[in-house]
């Protein structure tokens, strides 16, 4: 081998597709050579060799060897082609089996087949990256290697810009599955330079209930996502109060009936005044009736007494009554 890379035999394979000559080397008892490279696209798969013994190669040596060369690349690329199918073939089936465990559709049987304990605790831990076009598989590919640097038994899952990671095992304890999302997170924001949320689902006992961890992450992300919210990893109940709100303005949507009333008077045409009256009643509503603490954050105090009395003026609205102002506070929140 040093003899060969000392003759510049090497390179040559690398810088020719033509064949390569090397004269006998008596030093290192070895007789004359010749060879060719076997490349496809820029790409070197290897090379062919021929040892001429006493006999004189036959005059079309070179075009044999091209043709074996041609030969070689086309069932080495083959190989390579049926090899990936198959790969791809595994991972979409890994991938169909994982989204069933998280739909909860044949969870004990999902689980056999991907060697999972069905007894075995779990929990889901949701990602997703804000504010940069990252792609899923990008995202993934680092929740992968975090997993695998710290050996936590997990399947996981991208499903749009959302990575699912299914741990199981032992360490499922509540403060465990927080310090790897947190931690998660925090690595996924530096390899990605995007921010990266991690939404936690609870701890359930078999894999029968993984769906309703998941939901739960599910949940905690749309909460997470929303511009006012400052949490970057939160579970369920820490989120709940918004994460309950956001279904049942979910409920008003679907309903039109619902969110039939007067308020449309207060901005029919989409003026800045009516827009001003809207914003006025739903600083009332949020700060318990408070003016002062309403108003701060806005306009003087009178001004804001003033806009106050001309929304409940146009639309009747009777601030006394507690489901009065509970169902107009939903209706001003689907507005905004």
């Amino acid at each position: 081998m040093r003899v060969l890379q000392e003759r510049g035999v090497f390179r040559q394979l690398l810088t020719s597709d033509d064949v390569v000559y090397m004269d006998a080397m008596p030093e290192v008892h070895v007789s004359r050579r010749v060879a060719i490279n076997v490349r496809a696209a820029g790409e070197l798969f290897g090379s062919i060799w021929v040892a001429q013994m006493d006999e004189p190669l036959v005059d079309n040596h070179r075009a044999i060897l091209q043709e074996a060369a041609q030969a070689a690349t086309l069932h080495i690329m083959r190989h390579r082609l049926e090899h990936r199918l198959e790969l791809h073939a595994e991972n979409n089936l890994h991938r169909s089996m994982v989204r069933d465990l998280l739909d909860g559709t044949a969870a004990d049987v999902t689980a056999v087949r991907l060697a999972l304990d069905p007894e075995a605790p779990y929990a889901v831990v949701a990602f997703e990256p804000v504010g940069a076009d990252v792609p899923s598989n990008r995202l993934l590919q680092v929740i992968d290697v975090y997993c695998s640097a710290f050996r936590r038994a997990a399947v996981t899952l991208d499903v749009g810009p959302r990575v699912y990671v299914v741990l199981f095992g032992d360490a499922i304890e509540p403060s465990e599955v927080r310090r790897f999302a947190a931690d998660g997170a925090r690595r996924a924001t530096g390899a990605t330079h995007a921010q990266v949320l991690a939404a936690i689902g609870r701890s359930v006992t078999s894999v029968n209930r993984v769906a309703e961890s998941r939901h739960d992450a599910d949940r905690a992300m749309r909460v997470l996502l929303r511009p006012e919210t400052s949490r970057t990893v939160a579970d369920l109940d820490e989120v709940r109060a918004t994460a309950n709100l956001l279904e049942v303005l979910d409920l008003l949507r679907e309903r039109p009936h619902l969110q039939e009333g007067s308020f449309r008077l207060l901005n029919p045409d989409g003026s800045d005044r009516g827009v001003a009256l809207i914003t006025t009643l739903r600083a009332y509503l949020d700060h318990f009736g408070d003016i002062s603490a309403a108003a701060s954050m806005q306009v003087h105090p009178n001004t804001f007494r003033y806009r106050l009395r001309r929304a409940t003026d146009l639309t009747g609205v009777d601030l006394e009554d507690p489901m009065e102002r509970l169902m107009r506070s939903l209706q001003l929140r689907l507005l905004s």
